[in-house]
């Protein structure tokens, strides 16, 4: 190591004022881009977030906040809120969902109760789901013609799984219980 030391010191030593300034300035280019990105990619985290709740469609009842529609042009990861102004988001309408193909997965928080019939059928891109534990009800055709659907994870506590809920879902290959 002291020998190395010694290499770098004389390699060091023999740069003019130039090149150390050459150097800072590069230095200083290279941590302005690294600075820039880091910054883009935290906006873009937070405008991808602010996108998934501006485009939901949600009715406050009294047993709970209900997922009743999203915008179509919606493309990307689904992370459904579990809390839409401190009330707990509990369900998930009828066709909440149907036909917004740009979906890629869905995350369905622990407060959600029930899923409704058809609610992602149609979803053409979605290729995972994850029902998260509260879930106890998955409504009839509720991922019908989901044919990118790939794995789907099924908490313990789902209590009635309603006919046709994968139907036409040819790319499903697995199914997580628990």
């Amino acid at each position: 190591t002291r020998d190395l030391a010694h290499q770098l010191y004389f390699y060091i030593s023999n740069f003019t004022r130039k090149d150390i300034k050459a150097m800072k300035r590069l230095i200083g280019i290279i941590l302005g881009i690294c600075a820039a990105l880091g910054c883009c990619c935290i906006a873009v985290s937070a405008y991808a977030q602010e996108d998934v709740s501006a485009s939901l469609t949600i009715e406050v009842t009294e047993d709970g906040a209900v997922i009743t529609g999203c915008d179509k042009s919606f493309t990307g990861d689904m992370i459904i809120p579990d809390s839409y102004n401190s009330t707990p988001v509990v369900g998930i309408a009828a066709r909440a969902f149907s036909d917004c193909i740009g979906i890629e997965s869905v995350v369905i928080p622990n407060t959600v109760i029930s899923v409704g019939e058809y609610a992602f059928s149609g979803c053409s891109a979605l290729k995972t789901v994850d029902t998260g534990d509260g879930v106890s009800i998955i409504g009839e055709g509720a991922f019908a013609y989901c044919t990118s659907l790939e794995k789907v994870a099924i908490s313990d506590y789902v209590e009635t799984l309603e006919y046709f809920t994968f139907a036409e879902c040819a790319s499903l290959d697995q199914i997580v219980l628990g």
